[in-house]
């Protein structure tokens, strides 16, 4: 029976079961159909058809595979059919085999990836379709590459008979030839129905035609395009031609039977024919297109349309379905869109158990062990992550534990490794200093330390997998990580200590996603059964087998792959989201077609895994019958009968954007268009963050949106205000919180109003008097913190009285903090020794310097690694330019070009103090007295010269941002005046003999570019001096009144600063930088 798409073909094939069955009750029928959901379709169609008879009797629906194995049961011959982990299992060691052979050539090198035993297991699926036994292929073979894989397909067909084993596509095989072995099979069939197909692998065209001559009647229903055999028609007219060598073939042409919209039967008819002959059709409601930015906004739109049809037009979610021919791209955005608009959904394929977070999260523990190359075992972030996952428990490592266990990790630099997690616990009992060289207590006490170690390292041993083990050994090591189900327990489960309770955290968690998630970890169980069953098949014919981690890992990992969590199996009061090679044979009301973008649909060709396709004609040629990649994918056909499934509407719709570039349209969308005039009118466009149309809205978000932008125009209409009613009176709550942060940013932005708790000033002055005792008279402050306030208030505020830390990757190799500790060191030791040997920093002492900073330097970088706690792995490329950049430092200082001898004259001059400690760091009482208040100050110089009588400051930078003298004026940097002033003291308290008198000023040296900057000369820059302790003073007052406003002093390029590590929390571009203090808290 040959018809075009849609015609009622399978209407027909009912026709023909219900008069066989009308005159034969117990006629023998066989129905064979392609897919589960074609059969549950036409067994729906069958018994609400008009004629149907109440009961039906002797009916059998089969796809391929079933018919395979009924057909050998009928003929006594029974098979044991392997399951894909038998298979891949079956591969995987014949595989080993010939890699310890030495026969894999160029394969050996990728044999033990997962990836490659499927590529490899689908290659021989085709060759069986195509009913290519192994000497055949093995004749053929004429190169290496193909000699090696007809290997492999011979010893894997060889393991099968050996051991009585069958394959699914090698089932066909034995069917075929039991069925030319034993005429009596299916003489008895009174109706075989062959329907939904639109081709047929070789073994099925030769079953098909063999039962077609024992059933007393048949009926094959085929798509045929009559005049467009040439284009689209050509996979159709194949197929077609494989079913020739039928006795009796009858070609009976179908008109179109069924009744569908004018304009949808035009597209049927008029689609793919030449230009010239088509007459185009005013396009009405029946037909919709839809433009959208990206596929997640497409997503939605189509959804609207659902939504609508549910809602509005009270369709039964039975009569949609929504086609997919990108799954991958596609299944998430309807699977999450989905559950917010709240549509019954089901997604044929499930969603993928390799995308499941629950799994991946599992997946991501089970290589937190391996240690190879740059990737340390239990690396600092994977680590972390699997500790603060949602979907673990795990004993003795509680949240507050996990962040005290990172704190401990940024101190001490831990990027990975399991001692080292576990010496950084050890030296986290001990004091340290901070940034501003105070020292600070102990992280932990004794007895913490001991916990928290313990604790962890049962957590490492705990995921530490055996290195070798049988399956059965892992699968029970895997399932006793994951825990005990706390449903099926009797009395409250306790916390298993040696498990990560996966399952009793998901049964405490949120119901939709506890389901979710309970069904991915349920189908992973599934598939560790069938590695165990697989393994103890074949453990009987080989004998026991241990395997390594990495095998079962290897093993574990194809199976997930290939794996979906189907959490409804059955589509009744659903809608259906389905794969465009799955949906074909299913007619509904409505169907919705999304993705017509070129590369989506028609699919992007790609060239096959294993051969090229060059090297696939050359396999034809040999006698080889394969396909090369085109004619697998036969897109044009397959949108044919996509289109012809729908009976009331149909809705195509693509994205226009990818990556912010404009996506083409594909030729189908172009075709569908030629047909039709005015397609614009039914062309739904939206831009990017274009809300949806009220009448369109299908969830409290969009309304609320749709709501907002109304808002921010001149005209409210009436629909909106509908719409606005509804969310005040059923989710008063939702907007009152959508209102009051609309508010927020208002007030942000004008300049009329003062500063106020959402722009950085304290309004509560119970909050105000707790920053007041806190940075009282006992506050201990440091240069650091002034300039913190100076550049912007916020960010002193988040840092110094929030104690907020940016999350920062620990880098490999030696970070900006510990390169300048390393800098100040090394500087520290060549120039104490100078001064211990009475050198003078002059040009005839430059090589003696220079020999003395290459022992420091050498000495100091001996164990840096091992003593800062950094990677080492680019250690002596790092260092080389370290020691280039001292060189060149000691040798501009050595010489009279020197920025010393520059600014501050020629006099003889010797290094004087280094890393001189002032305030509460060091014995004097030094303190900063600003308003009549001595505050407490902390700190260290890093060095001091001594020139004639007076002493210049130097502070070394590691970085090459110039750090002018304005920045004292401008309140931004107070570093060269709080240093001149400790220094002026120190010098007024050293009671040597010939000590110095005055201070001639100081400055910046950039140890990176080898440059000065900020030069501050006495009797010159004094009034910079003055202004800047002003500032400071100013700064005090406002910070113990809560101002920590979002308002600096001064921008680069619209920050306060170049980098701040705040910059996600900061408010400063919405807020009007020309607003004024509220005076609030004001002392």
């Amino acid at each position: 029976m040959l018809a075009t798409a849609g015609a009622g073909k399978t209407a027909q094939s009912i026709q023909y079961l219900i008069e066989t069955t009308a005159a034969n009750r117990f006629a023998k029928v066989w129905v064979l159909l392609a897919s589960r959901r074609q059969e549950a379709m036409f067994r729906q169609r069958l018994l609400t058809h008009p004629n149907a008879g109440r009961v039906y009797f002797n009916i059998t629906f089969f796809d391929f595979y079933d018919l395979y194995h009924h057909l050998l049961d009928e003929a006594g011959s029974p098979q044991h059919r392997i399951s894909d982990a038998v298979r891949f299992r079956i591969l995987r060691l014949i595989l080993q085999q010939l890699e310890d052979k030495n026969i894999l050539g160029e394969y050996a090198a990728i044999a033990h990836r997962s990836g490659f035993v499927r590529v490899v297991a689908d290659f021989i699926y085709e060759l069986k379709q195509n009913h290519v036994e192994p000497d055949v292929f093995m004749r053929a073979t004429t190169t290496e590459k193909n000699r090696v894989l007809a290997t492999i397909y011979r010893d894997y067909q060889d393991t099968l008979q050996k051991y009585d084993l069958v394959d699914r596509e090698g089932e066909g095989w034995l069917a075929l030839a039991k069925l030319r072995e034993s005429p009596q099979i299916a003489r008895d069939v009174d109706l075989l129905i062959v329907d939904g197909f639109d081709h047929f692998t070789q073994v099925q065209s030769d079953l098909v035609a063999l039962l077609s001559s024992r059933a007393t009647d048949t009926v094959i229903t085929l798509t045929h395009l009559s005049g467009r055999d040439g284009a689209v028609g050509r996979r159709f007219l194949r197929t077609f031609e494989q079913l020739s060598a039928i006795d009796a073939l009858e070609k009976t042409a179908l008109k179109t039977a069924e009744s569908r919209p004018t304009t949808l039967q035009h597209l049927l008819d008029s689609i793919f024919v030449a230009r010239q002959n088509i007459t185009p059709i005013a396009v009405d409601s029946h037909i919709h297109f839809i433009e959208a930015p990206d596929t997640a906004s497409e997503t939605g739109a189509i959804l609207r349309r659902v939504k609508r049809l549910l809602v509005t037009q009270q369709c039964e979610p039975d009569d949609i379905v929504i086609v997919l021919r990108d799954w991958a791209r596609y299944q998430s955005h309807f699977a999450a869109q989905g559950r917010a608009f709240k549509i019954p959904m089901a997604l044929h394929l499930g969603e993928p158990l390799a995308e499941n977070p629950a799994i991946i999260a599992l997946l991501n523990v089970l290589t937190l062990h391996e240690d190879a190359g740059h990737v340390l075992a239990f690396g600092w972030r994977a680590l972390l992550d699997a500790l603060r996952s949602p979907y673990f428990n795990i004993p003795h490592l509680d949240t507050e534990q996990v962040d005290l266990l990172e704190q401990i990790s940024r101190e001490f630099l831990v990027r990975g490794g399991r001692n080292a997690w576990l010496q950084a616990i050890e030296a986290a009992q001990y004091p340290r200093l901070d940034e501003d060289d105070t020292e600070r207590a102990a992280l932990l006490t004794a007895e913490e330390a001991e916990k928290l170690r313990d604790a962890l390292a049962q957590f490492f041993d705990r995921v530490t997998p055996p290195r070798q083990h049988s399956v059965a050994g892992y699968v029970r090591w895997l399932e006793n990580l994951i825990g005990h189900d706390p449903a099926l327990e009797d009395e409250e489960a306790q916390l298993d200590e040696a498990s990560l309770n996966i399952l009793a955290q998901l049964r405490a968690g949120e119901a939709d996603v506890a389901a979710r998630d309970l069904a991915a970890i349920q189908t992973l169980q599934r598939v560790l059964r069938g590695l165990v069953a697989a393994q103890r098949l074949i453990d009987a014919f080989e004998g026991d087998q241990i395997m390594r981690w990495d095998e079962f890992r290897n093993d574990l990992l194809t199976m997930i792959n290939t794996e979906a969590v189907d959490r409804q199996p059955y589509r009744d009061g659903l809608v259906l989201v389905t794969t465009a090679t799955d949906a074909r044979g299913l007619p509904h009301k409505h169907v919705f077609i999304p993705g017509l973008a070129e590369g989506v649909f028609p699919a992007q060709i790609s060239e096959d895994p294993l051969y090229l396709d060059s090297e696939r004609e050359n396999l034809i040629n040999a006698g080889i019958p394969v396909q090369v990649q085109s004619e697998r994918t036969a897109d044009d056909s397959l949108f044919y009968e996509l289109i012809g499934l729908a009976h009331e509407s149909l809705t195509l719709s693509r994205p226009t954007l990818q990556d912010g570039v404009p996506w083409v349209e594909s030729h189908l969308w172009r075709e569908v268009c030629a047909v039709f005039d005015d397609v614009e009118q039914a062309t739904t466009t939206l831009s990017v963050g274009q809300a949806a149309d009220v009448d369109e809205v299908a969830g409290i978000d969009e309304a609320a949106l749709v709501v907002a932008q109304q808002f921010a125009s001149t005209t409210i209409d009436a629909a909106t205000a509908k719409l606005y009613n509804w969310l005040v009176t059923e989710h008063g709550v939702y907007w009152q919180h959508i209102h009051a942060a609309r508010q927020v940013e208002q007030h942000r932005a004008m300049r009329q109003l003062h500063h106020d708790e959402y722009t950085g000033q304290l309004t509560d002055m119970q909050i105000i008097d707790e920053v007041r005792a806190r940075l009282g008279n006992t506050h201990i402050w440091s240069a650091s913190q002034f300039n913190e306030y100076g550049a912007c208030g916020f960010r002193f505020f988040a840092k110094r009285l929030l104690k907020l830390e940016e999350l920062e990757e620990i880098e490999d190799g030696i970070d900006a903090r510990q390169l300048g500790t390393l800098n100040h060191a090394i500087l520290e030791k060549t120039y104490l020794h100078l001064r211990d040997e009475g050198i003078a920093i002059a040009p005839n002492a430059v090589e003696n310097a220079v020999e003395i900073l290459h022992d420091v330097a050498h000495a100091e970088f001996a164990d840096a690694p091992q003593r800062m706690r950094f990677h080492a792995a680019l250690w002596e490329q790092e260092k080389t330019v370290i020691l280039r950049q001292l060189i060149n430092l000691v040798q501009l200082d050595f010489s009279e070009d020197s920025p010393v001898v520059t600014h501050f004259g020629a006099a003889p001059r010797y290094p004087y103090a280094f890393e001189a400690p002032f305030g509460v760091a060091g014995d004097s009482d030094f303190v900063l007295e600003l308003d009549g208040e001595p505050l407490r100050i902390t700190g260290f110089i890093d060095r001091m010269d001594r020139v004639g009588d007076a002493v210049v400051v130097i502070d070394y930078k590691t970085g090459s941002t110039r750090i002018p003298i304005e920045e004292m004026k401008t309140g931004r940097n107070f570093q060269m005046m709080l240093y001149l002033l400790a220094a002026q003291h120190l010098i007024e308290h050293d009671t040597s003999a010939n000590a110095p008198t005055t201070i001639a000023g100081g400055m910046f040296w950039h140890i990176r570019s080898n440059d000065p900057s900020g030069v501050f000369k006495f009797g010159k820059d004094d009034d910079a001096l003055r202004i800047a302790q002003d500032y400071v003073a100013q700064y005090i007052r406002r910070a113990r009144d809560g101002n920590f406003a979002v308002a600096p002093p001064k921008l680069e390029d619209g920050k306060c600063t170049r980098y701040c590590e705040f910059y996600r929390l900061c408010r400063l571009s919405v807020t009007n930088r020309y607003k004024s203090a509220s005076g609030v808290g004001t002392s």
